[in-house]
């Protein structure tokens, strides 16, 4: 009961901070924007991007928020603005960095901005696109996978005629008594050994054989 009790009043004095903030906060808000542009060359850039992004310049304007970066990393708006910018562009993942830094630069001013539901935004968009990736690259890993494995069973095919003209071979003399072979034809142990090197003809080297040349030559 005591815990209950306490969790109340803590909501309600979180509301009442809230509450007390909202209202000073347009106050406050200047002040924050003046200090953080104190620096000349960061003002500068700065009110450049304001320029590039009412012309609706997108990279000079984020060409310039990096340099307003480069020169005060806690720049709260330069920040926020950069994010907005990666969302246009669909780089979510930066946009989502941009806005956990400037919730750590001033939490009082992302609240205020009501920057969560742009940074809710970025992840769950970040998300999206990283799922569809995924499925894409899984799509593409298999039609690979697919057009290597019918090269493969082409390639075997093509090498395979030999054997099949072998057995086409003994379907048309089936029936048929085996030649008798002379003994005198048998092959010596030597040149049997070195004969079984050559391995099986394939079909590209019958292709590619003369056969009326090489009957001449084994005529002559």
């Amino acid at each position: 009961m005591v815990d209950v009790s306490l969790k109340k009043i803590s909501q309600w004095i979180n509301l009442a901070q809230f509450k007390v903030g909202e209202f000073v906060f347009p106050f406050l808000e200047p002040v924050f924007r003046v200090r953080e542009n104190l620096n000349p060359e960061v003002r500068k850039h700065f009110h450049q991007v304001l320029v590039n992004i009412q012309n609706n310049n997108m990279p000079g304007a984020l060409l310039n928020l990096n340099m307003v970066l480069s020169l005060s990393p806690g720049h709260f708006l330069a920040r926020v603005y950069r994010g907005r910018i990666y969302i246009q562009e669909g780089r979510y993942q930066l946009a989502s960095e941009d806005y956990i830094r400037a919730n750590q630069t001033s939490h009082y001013r992302f609240i205020h901005y009501d920057l969560y539901r742009e940074y809710l935004k970025s992840v769950n968009r970040g998300i999206e696109v990283m799922g569809q990736t995924i499925t894409q690259n899984f799509n593409q890993a298999f039609e690979v996978l697919r057009q290597a494995q019918e090269k493969l069973i082409q390639k075997s095919r093509k090498d395979d005629p030999p054997e099949s003209m072998g057995e086409l071979a003994s379907l048309d003399h089936e029936g048929e008594e085996e030649p008798a072979y002379d003994d005198d034809f048998i092959l010596p142990e030597d040149d049997m050994s070195r004969f079984k090197k050559f391995g099986p003809i394939t079909q590209k080297e019958i292709e590619e054989t003369d056969w009326e040349k090489l009957i001449k030559q084994l005529s002559s």
